[in-house]
């Protein structure tokens, strides 16, 4: 196949006509036809291929080259020459990538400083307020309802609630959009409470399932008419007011004004513009309809900075992939079988050496 796609590129075909493009959208797998390559970025795994590209003169087009990813046909289009870029071409992007490192470096020694003060005996409230930070005092919560607000992971609770009264966390616990100092105030035994004390949590809690029960209902039926142009005219007019554009949120799942929705953020990430999804997402208070607006390539400047880290994990897992299913696809063509006999022992019922059975 890449000899054939090799040969066409020869005789005039357009490069972009070539490649393959994805069923659902009708756009090619690449997502651009040519992207500029840096000399040395790719790693020691692609050094043929990268030797191969910087050897072509613009306009040229290869054989097929194998990597450990599978056959390539390129065809360089231009060259620059190595140099430094214009300050003014990437001022913003030191200025983010600068103002996040010293952010960072701040609010690493404002927690520091804040446990330090706690763990000597001062009043968190205080501390944090000294150094700049906020602090929340909560009513009494479980393990399985914590506050929504508090966005802990089940690890992160796991720790807070190993933590004794009056005690403080070792380490600052991640939360969905930052970090959490926590001091446990007072802790109450598992059991079961007065019910005129709880009458009126009860009431409410049980009017929200109802009210969940509704609005998920509701958001179903909604789905269900905005998949005709008409029954889309009718439910874009009754919720007019309650529509909103969300903003820009990345991949982990987090979406400003709905919280931790990974469904959702991940049919944004993977489905394109395909109009409005054609069922409805549960939020932390009821579920929403939406469909994906504009989509941002990731920075290329933060991007050279994240790679050097990065890439040499993906390859690591991907030589892990490819070796167990090369050695899967021997067994099932060779009927392999082996082991450290020295170690493992013969297998059950296997005959001995002296039967004429091998591994």
């Amino acid at each position: 196949k890449a000899d054939k796609i090799a040969e066409k590129l020869k005789n005039g075909e357009e490069f972009a006509s070539l490649i393959p493009e994805d069923p659902t959208s009708g756009e090619n797998v690449l997502g651009e036809d040519y992207a500029w390559l840096k000399r040395g970025s790719l790693g020691d795994d692609f050094k043929e291929f990268e030797e191969k590209v910087f050897a072509m003169e613009p306009g040229i087009t290869s054989e097929p080259v194998r990597s450990m990813l599978g056959f390539h046909v390129m065809q360089t289009k231009d060259k620059k020459p190595a140099g430094v870029t214009p300050i003014e071409d990437v001022a913003d992007d030191i200025k983010a990538a600068v103002a996040e490192e010293r952010g960072a470096d701040r609010l690493t020694k404002a927690m520091d400083t804040v446990q330090e003060k706690v763990l000597g005996g001062a009043d968190l409230k205080k501390a944090a307020g000294e150094e700049g930070l906020i602090a929340v005092e909560s009513d009494f919560f479980s393990k399985d309802a914590p506050p929504e607000t508090l966005g802990l992971s089940d690890k992160g609770l796991d720790a807070l609630f190993g933590i004794p009264k009056d005690g403080v966390t070792d380490n600052p616990l991640t939360t969905a959009d930052g970090f959490i100092l926590a001091k446990v105030k007072d802790v109450k035994p598992e059991g079961f409470a007065p019910l005129d004390d709880v009458r009126e949590r009860i009431t409410v809690s049980i009017i929200g399932e109802e009210a969940l029960k509704k609005a998920k209902d509701a958001a179903a039926q909604a789905a269900k008419d905005m998949k005709t142009d008409e029954g889309r005219e009718k439910i874009l007019a009754e919720y007019k007011e309650r529509i909103r554009t969300s903003k820009p949120f990345t991949r982990q799942g987090f979406i400003p004004g709905l919280g931790m929705v990974p469904p959702l953020s991940n049919a944004a990430f993977e489905g394109g513009d395909k109009g409005w999804f054609p069922e409805p997402f549960a939020v932390a208070d009821g579920f929403v309809l939406a469909k994906p607006g504009k989509t941002t390539p990731p920075d290329a400047a933060l991007w050279d900075q994240a790679k050097t880290k990065l890439l040499p994990a993906l390859l690591k897992e991907k030589r892990n992939e490819l070796t167990q299913a090369f050695i899967v696809n021997l067994q099932k063509r060779n009927k392999l079988e082996y082991g450290n006999m020295e170690i493992l022992g013969p297998a059950p019922g296997a005959p001995s050496a002296s039967g004429g059975q091998a591994q």
